[in-house]
């Protein structure tokens, strides 16, 4: 997974898209999960950041 899950991350699709797909690359081509852990990364940073202050 790209990141520990939260409560408050745990019903985030946007996130769990990202998990998900990192986990399919991982299965499917095994040799680039270390560029998809990292851009999943900042992927996450960039949604955690510009969400901060947004109330669903």
């Amino acid at each position: 997974m790209a990141h520990p899950r939260t409560s408050e991350s745990e019903n985030d699709f946007f996130l769990l898209k990202i998990d998900l797909f990192v986990e399919f690359i991982g299965q499917m081509f095994p040799e680039a999960i270390s560029l998809v852990k990292q851009e999943a990364e900042l992927l996450t940073q960039g949604y955690l950041l510009a969400s901060q202050g947004v109330s669903t």
